[in-house]
Formats: structure tokens, sequence, C-alpha cells
């Protein structure tokens, strides 16, 4: 079976397209259905490379391999191989087979999974075919291991069988593929005999975990799969679970679904590609009308039971025209639409002018075979005024079938129509009404005689519909009608003949009076539907704006607690008098034991904690008015995003009040709750994302300082230990020169690892934040007399170094860490020696913006070396970032010294020096000399 192809995604680089070669088992010949049309395309002249494919030792299906361009040419396609990913790319061919797209890959490759591969290849436009079997599924997964007792260890994603432009179904009967396994056609060395040891129903104690056959081989063992003991009783279990008449007949079943999921899938996406509205009886469908009729429930019930003798999915839909329903109706609607869900159903509330047009038209678009409706049990009189919904239903409905079914004697409980009535206003505003409905055709026939006389009626019958028509649009139907009645009356009195009687000379004049009341009710009628249609439009207006309001205020939350707050106020227009937002925050897969908590917290009363329990257990409504712990005093709403529940919404209905029953105002809270639990998915992603990306910046750096590492480390240790080999030989223990220069490379190697160590401390230190810093009053010079001293030590007189103090007398005192202003000069100075050999200028002044009493000092190191490389400028101040690697060191020293700067609330700088060379510059807090003082007393 062939799939439809479907449309890439526009705008983007073209994608390649992805054949599937789809079976319920291992065995049942995908591999080969691949060969087979991979030759049928290279007859046509079609350019076909076999990439990676898996005979299995099956003399057929190499045969198949013989003349097909190979990506590895001269060699067999199943050995121990990794992908060659780049050179697959680097093709140009119609296809690329790849077999088993559940495959593992062998370590080293690139991608763990083969279908991480696929998805690659298919991103840089090469189009693939491959296979797999239907247990490798994710979604189906854990459904083959409840079925045949095995567990899959290889999974697809299931968005590969969806994204494919075409699925072939490869398929065999249970007992011809049992017949191939016995007959060896599957497995060498008498798999298919031990495969078939047994061919009853498992035992829940003969269940195993180790089946990973993906058919494909494992790495390791490609080439003779299951070759010692071990490994052939281990695949004999999983076999003897796994290859059983009744665990192929579900597998089968699963595989034909899933194949005709995509196929309705791609046959929905063509309807609506081709604007097609007529209905498809391909698979059936049932659509049950509901109503907040007592019958409805019985209706439910028996498209249940027509569904499941059907096997096919049951929708339950109800058409809202606008007006609004009782108390009782919305109770009883609410009830049948529960009812309804715990049957199975998919709920669909619909709002439409004609209630069968909108029905229709949705039935149409989903495909619906059957619409199941109830018998009118309203009186037959009834019908003389308007069509009967059953009987238009059936004339509309065009090639869908309708089942008409009786009701069941019931007397609701509750009397009283579906609909509500007008609210009724006072006493003085009904009167004023019908005084306008008597006043405004008493003025119209006063206007008529004045203006038109008795001659010009039909200027007169113009002017009555008018004035019908302001009465319609201020004061409603009703009184609009009673206005039309009284036109009628006012028209045959004083402008037909004979005058001032309601007698009629001319017969034709009655035919008037017809039209002239059935054009002014209509109108009314209109108007009044327009009137509550402006009322439903008015109401979505509000509740959209809402909604946005909340979507905006939600975007700009930068917490968990303000999401909370924004939440606390999101239900102020609901019939509620209490509510509390519960968040809890997941970390990895667990989530906290804690719960925040934002709102009325007595909510958590009593069944409040067992009523958010089971909310976010079962991802749904639960406590009062639900069906579910009705005996709450909360209804908990889940805070849901992408199928995680990061909390609750409680809401506690006023005193009396059942607003909450209604599904439409249920409605409205549930979509309140998803974008708060769509703000809190985001909040909890962006966390995720940030303790990512500092996770992999710590690995970074981890990997850069062992690469560093195991080179700067290793040089000075081989040369420690080579010194003290050659001092312990007789003949270089007399040469006391030699002895020198040996001592003098072991201590200056030693001093080298010593800095190295104290570079890698200060850095751990400086990032994790557990520096321990000292705050003392120390005069400059002796921070920089002992490293100066140090510096010019290392350097021996290898080269030309001098460094050019320029120190005021009456400089303010450091305050800071002596160690660590020291550890931060030295690194300075000896970058300059190794990097801008020559004169080094120090230049130290107080800052002018300083205070007397708190100054900043500014210390500046010039040199006139190279500068700073152009390719170094933007990671100059970055952990183990080298200028040149020749010169040695970590490339921890700059960013140290910056480090150790801003912990004393100063910092690092750099620019270049005009003539050439830098300039590096250090601000530090600085203390004035009474300061010091003070600290020499204390």
């Amino acid at each position: 079976m062939t799939m439809l192809p479907t449309n890439g995604a526009s705008g983007r680089p073209p994608r390649g397209r992805l054949t599937i070669f789809f079976g319920m088992a291992p065995g049942v010949g995908k591999t080969f259905a691949m060969l087979t049309d991979a030759r049928t395309r290279l007859a046509r002249g079609e350019r076909i490379v076999v990439g990676d494919v898996f005979t299995h030792g099956r003399p057929e299906t190499e045969a198949l391999l013989d003349g097909l361009p190979r990506l590895y040419e001269g060699e067999r396609s199943d050995v121990t191989r990794i992908f060659d990913l780049d050179a697959a790319k680097a093709l140009s061919c119609d296809a690329l087979l790849l077999d088993e797209l559940a495959y593992a890959n062998p370590r080293g490759a690139r991608f763990k999974k083969r279908w991480q591969d696929v998805d690659a290849l298919l991103d840089a436009g090469i189009h693939v075919h491959t296979t797999l079997n239907v247990q490798h599924l994710e979604s189906l997964a854990s459904i083959v291991e409840q079925v045949t007792g095995v567990r899959v260890a290889e999974t697809v994603p299931d968005r590969l069988l969806a994204q494919a432009t075409s699925v072939t179904l490869v398929d065999v009967t249970p007992d011809a593929l049992l017949a191939r396994l016995a007959a060896g056609k599957v497995y060498r060395r008498g798999r298919g005999a031990e495969a078939l040891a047994s061919n009853s129903a498992p035992s829940p104690a003969s269940r195993t975990d180790a089946f990973v056959e993906n058919s494909a081989p494992s790495p390791a063992s490609r080439t003779d799969a299951f070759s010692d003991p071990a490994s052939r009783r281990a695949e004999t279990t999983a076999s003897e679970n796994f290859f059983r008449k009744g665990n192929l007949l579900a597998l089968r079943e699963l595989a034909l679904r899933a194949v005709a999921d995509r196929v309705d899938a791609d046959l929905t996406h063509y309807r609506d590609l081709h604007k097609v509205d007529a209905a498809w009886p391909v698979t059936e469908r049932l659509l049950v009308c509901v109503s907040p009729s007592p019958h409805a429930a019985a209706v439910v019930r028996a498209g249940a039971r027509a569904a499941a003798t059907l096997r096919a999915p049951l929708l339950c839909a109800f058409v809202g025209t606008g007006m609004p329903l009782q108390p009782a109706a919305e109770r009883r609607l609410a009830a049948h639409f529960e009812l309804a869900e715990r049957l199975g159903a998919e709920l669909v509330r619909l709002e439409g002018e004609d209630p069968v047009d909108t029905l229709v038209q949705f039935a149409q678009k989903r495909s619906v075979t059957k619409i199941l409706v109830g018998k009118p049990t309203h009186s037959a009189l009834r019908d003389r005024f308007q069509p009967p919904f059953v009987e238009r239903l059936v004339r509309a409905s065009g090639e869908i079938a309708v089942w008409v079914l009786p009701p069941l004697h019931l007397r609701s409980p509750e009397a009283g129509g579906d609909f509500a009535r007008p609210h009724r206003s006072p006493g003085k505003m009904r009167a004023a009404r019908w005084g306008v409905a008597v006043l405004v055709p008493t003025i119209a026939t006063a206007l008529g005689k004045l203006v038109f006389g008795t001659t010009e009626r039909a200027d007169v019958v113009m002017v009555y519909l008018f004035g019908v028509v302001l009465v319609a649009l201020r004061f409603g139907q009703t009184a609009s009608l009673l206005a039309a009645a009284l036109s009628v009356l006012a028209y045959d009195l004083f402008f037909v003949p004979p005058l001032y009687t309601l007698a009629v000379a001319d017969l034709r004049h009655i035919v008037t009076f017809f039209v002239l009341f059935f054009v002014a009710s209509t109108i009314a009628r209109l108007v009044g539907r327009v009137r509550r249609q402006k009322r439903a439009a008015e109401q979505r207006e509000a509740f959209t704006r809402v909604l946005y309001d909340a979507s905006r205020a939600l975007s700009e939350a930068a917490d968990a607690r303000a999401i909370r707050a924004i939440a606390a106020t999101l239900p102020q227009e609901a019939d509620v008098d209490a509510v509390a937002v519960v968040t809890v925050e997941a970390e990895g897969e667990e989530a906290k034991n804690s719960e925040e908590i934002e709102g009325n917290g007595t909510l958590l009363d009593g069944l409040g904690a067992e009523a958010v329990r089971l909310c976010q257990e079962e991802r749904r409504v639960v406590g009062r008015f639900t069906g579910v712990l009705e005996e709450a005093s909360v209804v908990a709403f889940p805070l849901l995003a992408k199928g995680s529940v990061h909390g609750a919404l409680l809401l506690r209905p006023c005193p009396g009040s059942e607003a909450l029953r209604a599904p439409s105002e249920r409605a409205r809270i549930e979509a309140l709750a998803r974008l708060v639990g769509d703000s809190l998915g985001r909040l909890a992603l962006r966390k995720m994302l940030a303790r990512a990306e500092v996770a992999v910046e710590t690995e970074q750096i981890k990997a850069r300082i062992l690469s560093s590492v195991s080179h700067d480390l290793r040089t000075p240790l081989a040369v420690i230990v080579g010194a003290s080999e050659t001092l312990s030989s007789e003949d270089i223990s007399r040469q006391d020169g030699v002895v020198r220069d040996l001592a003098r490379s072991i201590g200056g190697e030693t001093e080298r690892l010593a800095r190295l160590v104290t570079n890698l401390l200060s850095l751990t230190r400086l990032e994790s934040g557990t520096l321990d810093l000292k705050h003392e009053l120390i005069p400059l010079d002796e921070i920089l007399a002992p490293v100066l001293a140090r510096v010019e030590a290392r350097n021996g007189g290898e080269l030309p170094f001098h460094v050019a103090l320029e120190i005021p007398i009456d400089l303010p005192l450091v305050r800071g860490d002596p160690v660590l202003l020291e550890q931060l000069f030295e690194n300075l100075l000896d970058n300059a020696r190794r990097y801008a050999p020559g004169e080094v200028g120090l230049h130290t002044e107080q800052l002018a913006q300083g205070k007397m009493l708190h100054p900043t000092l500014l210390i500046a190191i010039s040199d006139r070396g190279p500068g700073v490389p152009a390719g170094r400028r933007a990671t100059l101040f970055e952990p183990l970032a080298r200028a040149d690697a020749g010169n040695g060191g970590l490339g921890l020293g700059l960013s140290i010294c910056r480090g150790i700067a801003r912990a004393h609330g100063g910092d690092l700088t750099w620019e270049d020096r005009e003539g050439g060379g830098t300039i590096f510059r250090v601000r530090l807090p600085g203390a004035a000399v009474e300061a010091y003082a003070e600290q020499e007393e204390r």
C-alpha cells in the first residue's frame, strides 16, 4: 500500500523525501521489497545507491544487491562499519537505501541512532528509502510489551512515519511468517525452529527485557548474530515470546491501523487542500446531536453502542444559536457532555445561525458517515410554523446517513423550556415599551395624513415600516410586533376607503395588509436575531480581550510568583468567591515536594488538596460539578503545557451558584488555565535551557582544562623527572656546574607547576563563587616589591625585561587581599615579560572622582609589544584562551586577573597603546592613610 505524498514546508531548502517499507515483524520481506523496488527504479534510469542493507545471509535478498551501486564499493553491506554520513551527503542520486530505521549505530558514529542519520540526510536534500517494523514506533512500544511480553529497546519517533512521503505496507499472514521461520528463511542457524518452540500465550513470568531485535544484528556481531551460547539462549527466549501466532495477529492489526491512520491523515490533507466539502464514506464516523433535552442521554448511549459495534470514532456536537440557555438546560447539557466524555466521545460545541447548516458543514468536514438524532417530542402544531429540524437535516445531509432514534418516555424533573427568557424589565420600563409601540403607529398615521394624504398609499406604507423598524431596534421583537399590528389597523382605518371603518372596498388591499404585517414582523424577527448575535459577539470579544490581556501580562512575568499572582486575578468575572493557584516546579523528571500557593490557601483544606492531586494525576478538571470528587467545595483546573502539569487553578463557586457546571463557562476557565500552564511551561523551559547552557559551558571549560593540563603538567614533570634521574647518576654528581643547572631546572619547573596549580584553584573558586576574600589596607609598593623580585628572578636574563615604576608618594592605600593582589600583578607582569619583552611601564594614580575616604586607584601597565592579535580581541579575558601555544601556559592569567579585580569591586580593561603595544588598566578600591593608621592601632 503506497501512501500519498505530503508537501514540504514552504520557504525552506528542499527537504529529501522519505520512503518507508513498513511491516508487522522481522521476516515479512521489507528489505526484499525495498531492493525489488530499487531494481525497478534502476531499470527506469533512476540513480540508486545502496548505503547500508542487512541481508541476514538470505540468498534471495543478497541476489538483489548484485548490480546495485553502493556507497562502499567492493564491500559487503552488512559488516561492522560506521556509516559515513558526510560521504552520503555528498552523493548525487535519486534514492539512498538505508536499511533498518530503528538501528542503533556503533560507538564512534556521529549519531547514536540511525533515524538521526536519516533526519540529517533528509535535511541535506537526500531522498532515503528505509525499512521499519511496527514494534519500533515510540507510541506503540508499551502496547507491544503488554501484548507480547517483550520490551523493545530501540524506538523511532512517530513523526518520521507521519512525515514520510510514502509508506509501503509489506504484509504477510502470520501462518506464512511462521512457516518461513520454521524453514529457516528468516534467521540462520535454526533460529526459526527455536522461535517455534512454544506456541501458547506467554505467561507473565516469561516476560523479558532482552529483546532488542530490530531486524538488524548488533554492531558487535552483525555478520553472525548470537554466535555464542549465552546470546543464543537470550535470543531464543525473546523469540519464543515474540513469534507466536497470537502476538503476530496483534502486531499485524497494529501495523494495519498505523498505516490506516496515516492514510486518513493524508486523505484529510487532500480534502482540505482541494476544498472538498462532500463527505467521503471511507471509514465509519458517527456524530451524535446533543441537546439539553432529557432524552439526549439515551441518544448518546445509543451512539456509543453503535460506535463500538462499528469500531468507529464517536463525536458529540451541540449547536448553539446565540440564545442563552436556562440554568436547568445548561445543567442537562453539561451532564450529557460528561456522559459522552466518559464513553470516549470527542466533544464539540458549535455556534451558528442555522443549526442544520452548521451541523452538516461540520459533518462533511470531518467525513462523518452517520448522524444520530433523537425523534422530536414537541407537538406537530409547532412544525406548521417552521420546517422540522429532523426533516431539514435529512434533506441537507446528502450522502450522510441520518439515524432517528425514538425517545424514551421520560419526564424531566425540571419544568420549562431550554432557552432562557429575556430579562424582564421593571414595570415602568414595560409600560414605556408598550406606550412607544402604540405611539409610533399614531405618529406615522399623523405624518402620513399631513404629508401624503389618502392618495399616496405606498409612501404611507413605507412610513409605517420605518416606524416598526425603529421600535424593533430599540424595544425588541414583542413591541415591534404590536407596532406592526397597530400599523396595519391604522392603515385600514385612515387610508383605505371607506375611511374610518374596518370595511375594505377593494379586496386588493387585503394583500397589502398581509404584506405589511409580514414584512414588519420579518424585520422585527431579523432585528431580534441581530441583537442576539450582537450580544454573543460582544461576549466573545470581551473574552478575547481577557485572553489577550492575560497573555500579554503572563508573557511579561519574570518568575513563577508573578505568574501565580496574575493567574489569581484572571477568573474575576466568574461567579466564584475564592481563587487559589498551586504550582509545582519540576526538576528533571521528578517534581519538588513543596508546592507554591497564591491566593486563598484555605481552599486546600478538606478535599481541596485531594482535588489538586487528582487534577494533576488525571490531567483533567475535577471537583464540584465534574463527576470526580463531587463532594469537594472547589473545582480544580489543571495548568497544562504540552502534556506536562505545572499545577492547578482552584475556584470555589459562590454559594448557590452553578455557573461552573455549564460547559461554556468551564471552557473559558480552561482556556485561561491553559494560558497560565503555557507560561509556566515556558518558564520551566527557560530554566532548563539556562541549566543546559551552564552545563555545556562547564563541560567545555573542563574539556579545555583537561586538554591543556595534559600538556602543561606533563612538560614540567618530565623535566623534573629527567633532572632527578641525571642527578642520581655518578658521572653527573661530580660536576658542580651541571648539578646547579639541573637543580635550577628542577626549581623553575616546580615553581611553574605551583603557579599552574594556584591559577587553576583560583579559577575554580572564582567561577564557583567560593573565593575567600580578605579586606586589608596595604601600600601598593609592598604588593609590587615581591612580585617584581619573583618575575625578574623567573626571567633570569633570558629576555630583555625592565619595569619602570611611577608611584606617587601620596598615593592612597589599596584595600583588598594581599595574596590575590600579588597574583593579579604577577600574572600581568609575567604576561608582559613573555609576550612583550622590553621596557614595561607601571603608572599609578588616584582617580579624580574618588572621595578622600573611599578613593579609587588606577594602575596602568603598558608595554611596546606586538599588541593583541585581531583574532584574540573578543576572547582575551576568557578562560583557557592562549595568545600563542608555543609560549606555554593554560591561558588562565588574564581571566584570573579580571576575576580578582572584579571580586575587589574594581575591573580590568585593556586598550591599544599609541605608537604600538598594549595598556592594561586595573581599577581597585583604596583608602586614605588615616584609615591605615587606625588599622595599625587596632
